[in-house]
Formats: C-alpha cells, structure tokens, sequence
C-alpha cells in the first residue's frame, strides 16, 4: 500500500517478474486490486498490489471499498495477512497532506495490532543524496505527524534499493511473524459491520464531511459576493463569481455521492475480486501438487538408492553356507595334494622332524577337503589320528636309523 507514484507496481514487477503497468508521472496505473504470485525459499508468497487513496481515476471511497473487499473474501476464506509493506518516497521533499491522510486511512485499516507486521518501505534512494535521505528517514521515524506512532506499536522502517535481491530481502523478515488479522477484516467478519460502521469507514466518512462542510463554508462565501458584485453591476465579477459557485456545488455534490456509495454494496466489484481470491487459490492449489509430485519423485529415488546400498553390503560380506556336493567335490579336486607331498606324508619314511611336521600340515590340508564331520567331535578324532600315525612313523624311523 501507499500513495499514488510510491512504486508499488514497480516494486512487485521487480520481485516477481509480474508485468503490471508502471506510472511515470502523477497519473495512477493501479485502478484496482491486482494480484501476482512468487515461490520464496520454498514458501508461496502472495503479494497483492492496491490502488492509494490519493488514486487520480478513483475516488477514496471507490479504493476503500476495492481494498476492504479482497480483505473480507480472503479472511472469509482463511487467509490471513502474513506482512503489510507501505511504500514511501524518501525523496519527496517532505510528507504532504495527502500522504499523511493516506497513512492515516492505512492504520484505520490495520489496526495497532497489526503494526508488528508492518515494514515502511523507503524506495527511491538513488534519487538523494545519502546525507538528505538519511536526514529524512530519521525525521519520518521521530515525528508522530508521519510514522512515530506506526513505529512505537511495533512497525519498522527498512530501505529498498530498487533490486531483487532487496525487495526478496525486505519479504523474508515479514514470513517469519505470525499471520494476523487486519482490524477491518475483523470487523467486516467477525464483528459483522457494515464498511461505514468500520473504523477506515468512519475515518472515511468524517473525512467527507469535513470536505463537504468546507465546501459549503466556501460557497456561501461566494454567493455573498456574488450578492455585492450585482449590486454593484460588475459583470465580469460576476461571471467569475458564479463560476466558481458552479464548481463548488459540483464539490459538494461528488461528496454526497461519495458517502452514499460508501453505503451501497456492489456486487459487480464482489464478483471480481472473488474471481482474484480463486486464481490465487488455483495457484496455490498446482503448486502443492506440483511440490507433491516433486517430493514423491524424490522419495522413490531414495529407496532406489537404499535398496543399491543394501546390495552391495550383501556382495561384499557373504554369508557362510552350507557347501553343495558340487562344492565339495570342487574343493576335494583343488585341495588335492601333489605326488611328492603325498609320499612324503606316507608312514614309515624317514623324515627329520620339519619335514615330519610338514607332513602333518599337508595330510591334514588334504583331510580338511573332505567333506565336513557331521560333528566337531568326529572332526577332532580325525586330526588326532592323523597327528598319531605320523608321531608313530617318526618315532619307528629313529629307531630304525639306531
């Protein structure tokens, strides 16, 4: 939000790559609400553009009722306002009236409840000097006739330089706060008040009729001039005179048909940003299902990637099983000793005693092959007689070389 020229468009055209017309000069270019859409850090964020209330092709009423609308239809459909950003020019040479009563009619809308989801966007930088938006920023923070008093209930005030990167930036300190309910949203819905019992209403229409009674105050100035002037025969005073009686009954008659179309409901403008809220929905809805279809993805390529993990753990330590008969008849082959180590195993040849226990070491290899005992008893007697027939041989050789 804010006024006509802050560079609303032109800040969510940067951020989101949107196309909304851009205003160069006083001439408004948002004549009504827009909507564009971005994925930040992974979270959808919707950025809704508004038209100021200071709108040179609206009336204030017209951007009231615009405004309050989309905000009653998308709290009646659950959705609350994450962040609020009010654009400023820090290079306006000061604050106007007519910024300061759009301010003022931006925190009739949000309540001070809200101001904790406020950022006050200063734009324009590059356009002053340093030192003369530096002395200007802290003016619009210390004085309550601008933004003390949005400061002291909990808004900040953060500068925007006109990139992405920034404006990406000034987004992300606004997700992290609580979604809130703006105070008019609360009273169109909750509370059930018609726009002009509200608080942005009444501020709205005590506005009006302040203009209405100045207008009048003006006018019935006029008229007694214009009573002197034809007393006194000057025409050309005249003419001017009830010239500008014209355009002042023209003022006070837009102000009377302001405050009754504060009043009327138009269904036309209903309808319309009903039809914003559901494309925005629709948006919300492809992009869940598209990140569904993204998460499921991964999902199936990480229990791929499990089950190939697991698989190559069973190939590099294979579990002990018990050998075939294939197997045995295998190992038997392989494990076959040679000609000579069988000779010299053979009992009764003498040995010296390295060679003997060669012997054992390559009758017991070559017993080993065999088929396993069915018991480790009947495994352990095997090996003892093979170590006592040798022991035997060894010792009947001694003797036989005495």
């Amino acid at each position: 939000m804010g006024p006509t020229g802050a560079g609303k468009s032109k800040f969510i055209n940067t951020v989101t790559g949107s196309q909304f017309r851009v205003g160069t000069g006083l001439e408004s270019c948002t004549g009504q609400v827009e909507v564009a859409t971005l994925e930040l850090d992974g979270e959808l964020v919707t950025l809704v553009d508004t038209p100021g209330f200071d709108d040179s092709t609206r009336s204030q009423t017209d951007v009231l009722k615009e405004i309050s609308t989309f905000l009653r239809q998308s709290y009646e459909l659950e959705q609350k306002v994450a962040g609020i950003l009010y654009l400023h020019r820090i290079s306006d040479f000061r604050m106007s009236g007519i910024a300061r009563e759009n301010f003022r009619m931006f925190r009739k809308i949000c309540g001070s409840g809200a101001m904790k989801n406020v950022a006050i966007v200063t734009n324009m930088w590059g356009e002053v000097k340093e030192e003369v938006g530096l002395e200007r920023e802290r003016e619009l923070a210390s004085k309550p006739l601008f933004f003390k008093d949005a400061i002291d209930n909990g808004a900040r005030m953060v500068r925007y330089h006109d990139s992405r990167e920034s404006g990406h930036s000034i987004i992300r300190s606004l997700l992290g706060m609580p979604p809130r309910a703006l105070q008019i949203q609360q009273e169109t819905v909750d509370e059930q008040k018609s726009l002009p019992q509200t608080t942005a209403g009444t501020e709205l229409q005590d506005k009006l009729d302040e203009h209405k009674m100045k207008f009048e105050e003006e006018l019935a100035d006029v008229r007694r001039e214009f009573a002197e002037a034809r007393a006194n025969m000057d025409r050309t005073e005249l003419q001017e005179l009830q010239d500008s009686m014209v355009a002042l009954r023209e003022k006070v008659a837009r102000v009377e048909a302001e405050k009754r179309k504060l009043l009327e409901d138009s269904q036309e403008q209903k309808a319309r940003l009903a039809e914003a809220l559901r494309k925005v929905a629709e948006t919300e809805r492809n992009m869940e299902a598209m990140r569904k279809h993204y998460d499921s993805k991964v999902d199936a390529l990480a229990a791929e990637i499990r089950a190939m993990k697991i698989e190559a753990e069973k190939q590099k330590v294979v579990p002990h099983q018990a050998p075939t008969k294939e197997t045995h008849e295998q190992q038997h082959v392989e494990s076959v000793p040679s000609k000579e180590q069988v000779d010299d195993a053979r009992p009764g040849i003498a040995r010296t005693p390295q060679e003997n226990w060669r012997a054992v070491r390559v009758v017991y290899t070559t017993q080993a092959s065999k088929p396993q005992a069915s018991t480790t008893a009947e495994s352990t007697k095997g090996f003892i007689w093979v170590v006592g027939r040798l022991m035997d041989d060894m010792v009947r050789g001694i003797f036989d070389r005495k």
